[in-house]
């Protein structure tokens, strides 16, 4: 281990890194530069930051299980935008704009004005939290749904 330590090549330049046996230089391409030089790990952190930046801003419209297949419609309210599907008598609203602070009655409420501007229903109650929430719809005067056993934050009446 000494001795590839103290290998040097060409004009006294120290190389990073050296077969250890005959002192000669690794090329950089042979592991794909996953070794454990200080140098590799900071390259291997930047990869997963760009590539959790990368998922974490393409997965931020996805929709929760119930929801899978059900097309989306995009609609604007007071500067919060959302992305909207309608299943039966829920709607799921997706916060896709940022916010800050994000309030949870505010954004209830305007995400209640998206659901009732995009279906023609009368939302009834509201539950989630400020990026995701579930709103229940009474359409032409049906009894609206009854509200998930999820953990509940709030709700509040469209009115």
């Amino acid at each position: 281990m000494e001795r590839a330590a103290r290998c040097e090549w060409g004009g006294g330049d120290k190389v990073s890194r050296v077969d250890r046996k005959t002192c000669q230089p690794l090329e950089a391409g042979i592991n794909f530069g996953l070794t454990k030089g200080r140098h590799d790990r900071e390259m291997i952190k930047a990869i997963f930051f760009a590539l959790s930046a990368c998922l974490g801003t393409t997965a931020c419209t996805f929709p929760s299980t119930g929801y899978y297949g059900v097309p989306s419609v995009e609609r604007e309210v007071e500067g919060s935008r959302f992305s909207i599907r309608v299943r039966d008598d829920v709607a799921e609203v997706i916060r896709t704009s940022p916010e800050f602070p994000a309030r949870y009655p505010v954004i209830a409420a305007r995400a209640q004005k998206a659901v009732h501007l995009e279906t023609g229903c009368s939302p009834e109650w509201v539950t989630g939290d400020p990026a995701m929430l579930w709103v229940g719809l009474s359409c032409d005067g049906a009894a609206p749904p009854k509200r998930p056993r999820r953990g509940i934050i709030t709700w509040q009446d469209f009115g």
